[in-house]
């Protein structure tokens, strides 16, 4: 809902009353449209003037970005703090149908091949977590800069480390590429500057 409202407002043909919604056939209640403009202004994107709700730049900004508005804004500000493709990273994995991390468990028995290959994958996790500041978020986006980078052979191996699932993979790398696309549309290009805090742990959790 806070996409579409957020597009019907671009597009002006709603002022959150809903005038164009009304006139579908299976209509939103006012409950859910209310709710939706709410959790719009608490992103930024909406604003009441005088008692009328109108567009921020930055719900401008979110309009023109092909995902639900709060990825959008992800989008936004990864660019505008200097780290850009960290944040598309982690936006295109939030917009997965499913996580790309295997589960794994515990090892409590050397014996078994499966547990000590769990154990071995939950160490580089947890090697990749100290250096990143113990986000799971920035987990999958190392561990996708690294598999991107590597050839086929060195992808089925970053699979193999990492615990991670290659369709998963391929299907974040798809989203990553659309989104990076969008937001250069959208005025946000991929350059020095937009980077320039990539590398900066404090900064992306930011």
């Amino acid at each position: 809902m806070d996409q579409v409202l957020l597009s019907l407002f671009f597009l002006q043909l709603e002022s959150g009353r809903g005038e164009f919604l009304s006139t579908l056939l299976d209509p939103p209640s006012q409950i859910s449209i209310d709710a939706s403009i709410r959790g719009l202004e608490e992103i930024g994107a909406l604003k009441s003037l005088s008692g009328v709700m109108e567009m921020t730049p930055l719900g401008i900004h979110l309009a023109r970005i092909p995902a639900p508005p709060r990825i959008g804004k992800l989008l936004v500000m990864g660019s505008l703090l200097g780290c850009r493709n960290v944040a598309v990273t982690v936006a295109a994995s939030l917009c997965t149908t499913r996580s790309p991390l295997q589960r794994v468990s515990g090892i409590f028995s050397k014996v078994d091949m499966r547990e000590g290959r769990d154990q071995r994958i939950i160490d580089e996790r947890d090697n990749i977590l100290r250096n990143v500041g113990n986000s799971d978020h920035l987990l999958v986006a190392h561990a996708f800069s690294r598999w991107k980078k590597s050839d086929n052979v060195g992808k089925k191996q970053a699979c193999e480390i990492l615990g991670l699932i290659p369709a998963a993979m391929w299907e974040i790398k798809q989203l990553h590429t659309q989104l990076a696309a969008s937001l250069a549309q959208a005025g946000f290009p991929d350059n020095e500057m937009s980077n320039i805090n990539s590398t900066s742990n404090r900064v992306v959790r930011a």
